[in-house]
């Protein structure tokens, strides 16, 4: 794989992906703890993906890389944006990332693994307690007085 290496990610968000922050022209890196993917965009579609086992350094490309693109809540993605020459410049040394056919950038966003909060965990990462019954029972009276 020949990418260019001295492009700094414009973003790089951690466990998300975000349509708004996907380029024209450029590509995704997906990090995460057993792989690597990237995606190649031009024009909000995605026409290449490499995936590249870390534990066994098995490559994969085209199609049976886009179906192990994985992003989790443990995965750094990075957004790179770049100029049309410099993204057929690549596409043109990494043949064999290719697509046969063009896939929509929904594909990626539909992979995106958003985890559920529980209402307990909620609770405890913002620091909220349950409000005790005494304390219903006194919010309620209050506003009867008050609100008489």
């Amino acid at each position: 794989m020949w990418l260019p290496s001295d492009e700094e990610p414009k973003y790089v968000l951690n466990g998300s992906l975000v349509e708004s922050k996907i380029p024209e022209t450029g590509y995704i890196r997906i990090l995460s703890r057993w792989d690597e993917s990237i995606l190649f965009i031009r024009e909000r579609m995605i026409v290449g993906a490499w995936n590249l086992n870390t534990d066994s350094l098995k490559e994969t490309y085209e199609g049976r890389a886009m179906k192990l693109v994985d992003v989790n809540s443990e995965s750094t993605v990075e957004i790179y944006e770049m100029g049309k020459k410099l993204f057929e410049t690549i596409m043109e040394l990494n043949e064999e990332i290719k697509l046969a056919s063009e896939v929509g950038i929904g594909f990626v966003l539909d992979r995106v693994q958003v985890p559920e909060s529980s209402r307990d965990d909620l609770l405890f990462r913002y620091r909220i307690q349950q409000p005790s019954e005494n304390d219903v029972e006194s919010l309620i009276n209050d506003y009867k007085m008050g609100g008489g």
